[in-house]
């Protein structure tokens, strides 16, 4: 991760359980550190390992970001009204959704949610992390650009964008969901294969 962060800012491990590793993100309701979440195991993959995490378990290190910062990022991008608007149209939630992730896809993630993702990063100090979601991980990502981009598109995923127009066409509230920052570590230094 290209930070300008100092190495005493950064964890000395990459797994510990959740007693012991630092406070890095409690200020900010946008971000949690793994194991103290709060998810469960409908939040699907995320809620799995923040699961194993607040059992003690060593889980690599990272941040979740909350169903809180999904509905921020709604806001912000005008996506909450996106969706509220192709209601009336939506014979074809798909298609619909193929359109609002066009729409979308390009819009910045702004405003206190940016900071707290920009910072939360930094204090991680990983040189590279992977982007987990319900559908999706992109992984080997060495800069905060990038790890915002795989978070949009983690949360404009098309699964998940007809899943909210179809709820939003029954009348229930527009489902948002965790994402999850974790530090990689490097098969090298860690002694895992890369082949088995």
């Amino acid at each position: 991760m290209e930070t300008s962060s100092s190495s005493a800012d950064a964890p000395d491990a990459t797994t510990s359980s959740p007693a012991s590793r630092p406070r890095l993100f409690e200020c900010c309701y946008y971000v949690h550190h793994l194991g103290r979440a709060g998810c469960t195991r409908q939040d699907g993959r995320v809620g799995a390992v923040d699961l194993l995490a607040q059992a003690g378990l060593p889980v690599p290190e990272g941040m979740v970001l909350s169903r809180k910062a999904h509905r921020e990022f709604m806001q912000t991008s005008g996506l909450s009204q996106g969706i509220l608007n192709s209601v009336p149209a939506s014979e074809d939630a798909h298609h619909m959704a193929l359109e609002l992730r066009l729409v979308h896809s390009s819009k910045p993630i702004e405003g206190e949610l940016n900071g707290a993702i920009c910072d939360a990063l930094i204090r991680l100090g990983a040189s590279s992390v992977a982007v987990i979601s319900e559908e999706r991980t992109r992984n080997d990502l060495k800069s905060i650009p990038e790890v915002k981009n795989a978070v949009r598109e983690a949360w404009l995923s098309l699964e998940g964008l007809t899943h909210q127009i179809k709820a939003a066409c029954r009348g229930e509230e527009i489902p948002t969901w965790p994402v999850f920052v974790q530090r990689e570590i490097n098969p090298d230094c860690s002694g895992w294969s890369t082949t088995g």
